[in-house]
């Protein structure tokens, strides 16, 4: 999980965290000789509905919580933890972790702990993000064409070559990658001004706003590219960037991490030309697969592309009583809540229908 390695997760702490209550929780193997890190779980303490909580640390720039864990120490590292939470009564006795990956090794060894301590668990919510995976691609040495044309379909297609024709005609069209050390600075002055230019400057919301995260974010890409950890991409049109992209790097596979574009151009749809060069340029990488860090019912990635992942956000019991009691009236609440929500949304429906016909 990239945005927990140190390259990620200690400017982003330095920045972002400040005011957070934390609690570091390592696993450790000692021998005479060394200790050496088997997990890492960077919780911090939170309210949340009137529960206390202990939580895998999220912030608006984190897209995955997964802890970090060793392969070969999963098991041990889980009830490790588990045992310690347990036996803890200053600590809250329920565990959240949102945003996690709902497959994958370490879900399975916590299902595994949680059956042996006999631990509860509630999943809070459940989604689907687009993935970009080799593993369904119907030739292994496709350029990305082809897995490009299985998931546009023709006549899609033939509009974004038109669009990318027009603009074209602009200047010339041109996509770069960042080589260089010495540029990072300036791959990152681009990003933040592109992004700051479109509708999140407008809300406010663009990092260039809020002096933290801009220093967030100059730290982290310096950092991660200088142990090759991020890369930064970006469509060109005579010379300027017109839409850019920033990467994290893991071992096997990738996380999209930020795009922005020029949205005086949003009628040549310059984003998703980018991606659609990003796909090649993934095809060629080496690397099985790309996390989008979308949210679930983004029209553009989900039509690019075709899997998905699994997220999950949970809560579990550390086993204690009062802990068990109230993850156990968790279920009933959820039930209240949709159905409340579903009867708001039928009045507000009918509003329209009773004023016409009152």
């Amino acid at each position: 999980n990239s945005y927990y390695e140190p390259w990620f997760f200690l400017p982003a702490a330095a920045q972002l965290g400040q005011q957070e209550r934390w609690h570091l929780a390592i696993v450790e193997s000692v021998t005479p000789q060394q200790s050496t890190w088997l997990a890492f779980f960077p919780f911090v303490r939170k309210a949340s509905g009137g529960l206390s909580l202990l939580s895998l640390w999220n912030h608006s720039h984190c897209f995955l919580t997964t802890p970090l864990i060793r392969q070969d120490s999963l098991d041990v590292s889980l009830e490790t933890l588990m045992l310690s939470l347990q036996h803890d009564s200053t600590l809250p006795g329920l565990l959240e972790l949102s945003q996690i990956s709902a497959t994958g090794a370490i879900q399975q060894a916590l299902v595994d702990v949680e059956r042996r301590l006999l631990l509860s668990r509630f999943v809070r919510s459940t989604h689907n993000r687009a993935l970009l995976s080799r593993e369904r691609w119907r030739d292994a040495d496709d350029d990305g064409q082809q897995y490009i044309a299985d998931c546009l379909g023709g006549h899609h297609a033939r509009e974004l070559r038109r669009q990318r024709r027009r603009l074209g005609e602009r200047g010339d069209l041109e996509f770069r990658q960042l080589t260089h050390l010495s540029q990072v600075d300036l791959w990152t002055d681009w990003f933040l001004e592109l992004e700051d230019s479109g509708w999140k400057g407008r809300s406010g919301t663009s990092m260039k706003q809020h002096p933290e995260e801009e220093a967030f974010f100059r730290e982290m890409t310096s950092t991660g590219f200088a142990e090759r950890r991020i890369e930064m991409m970006g469509l060109f049109c005579q010379g300027e960037p017109i839409a850019l992209k920033c990467n994290l790097l893991a071992d096997a596979g990738s996380f999209s991490f930020k795009i922005a574009f020029n949205e005086e151009l949003a009628r040549f749809s310059p984003g998703v030309l980018l991606e659609l060069d990003h796909i090649q340029k993934f095809a060629a990488s080496g690397r099985d697969w790309m996390d989008s860090c979308a949210v679930a019912e983004h029209k553009m990635i989900n039509r690019l592309w075709s899997d998905r992942r699994t997220i999950q956000d949970i809560l579990i019991s550390t086993g204690r009583s009062g802990s068990e009691l109230q993850l156990a009236s968790l279920p009933l609440l959820r039930v209240l809540y949709r159905q409340i929500k579903r009867c708001g949304s039928a009045v507000r429906q009918a509003i329209p229908f009773l004023r016409t016909n009152s």
